[in-house]
């Protein structure tokens, strides 16, 4: 239902497909990641289930635009997806194996310049993050029952693990350095 939960999620004002990508990722990319093709075969599904409502609307240029809404059902089923608790996905972090795989480098030199690289990538992860924090909220949220507040939540536990993320890979960083040619 991921995907589902969270395209129902971005429909809190109708949008296309497209839009919802734009939305995906300026919105939620501590989140979530999708591809357009994803995105309109989820789409499609949602609306032949009765989840969704979706209207031509003509486009400036091109073919008319494919606007989606929710339906009350959508709705109850979004209720539902968050309702339900927590759903952790399955963990997919390349990167981690890559460290788990280091040894296979010749070097300790080597292993350090892989680590480097992705503290360096973290911290501009972080940055991304943080700019779209400074963005799109001034501080914390006034009025806590909005969509607006609970989305300042989510970015701020994706910025606290993304920091400790970050934290473990300058320790894993020193201590590589602190054994040097020895381990290597």
């Amino acid at each position: 239902m991921s995907l589902d939960g969270v395209l129902l999620a971005l429909l809190r004002e109708p949008g296309s497909g497209y839009d919802l990508h734009g939305r995906l990722e300026s919105q939620l990319p501590h989140a979530w990641t999708g591809e357009l093709s994803q995105i309109y075969t989820c789409l499609r599904r949602l609306e032949q289930e009765g989840a969704l409502q979706v209207a031509a609307v003509a486009s400036r240029s091109g073919p008319p635009r494919r606007v989606h809404r929710r339906t009350p059902a959508g709705t109850r089923r979004l209720r539902d997806w968050v309702a339900d608790g927590p759903e952790l996905g399955k963990l997919r972090e390349p990167h981690l194996a890559q460290v788990a795989a280091l040894g296979e480098l010749g070097t300790a030199a080597e292993r350090a310049a892989f680590l480097e690289r992705l503290t360096v990538a973290l911290s501009e992860r972080l940055d991304g993050l943080e700019d779209l924090e400074h963005r799109d909220f001034d501080g914390l949220p006034a009025d806590f029952a909005t969509p607006r507040f609970h989305a300042w939540l989510a970015l701020r536990i994706a910025l606290r693990t993304l920091r400790a993320q970050l934290l473990a890979c300058e320790e894993a960083l020193a201590l590589v350095r602190e054994r040097g040619p020895a381990a290597g």
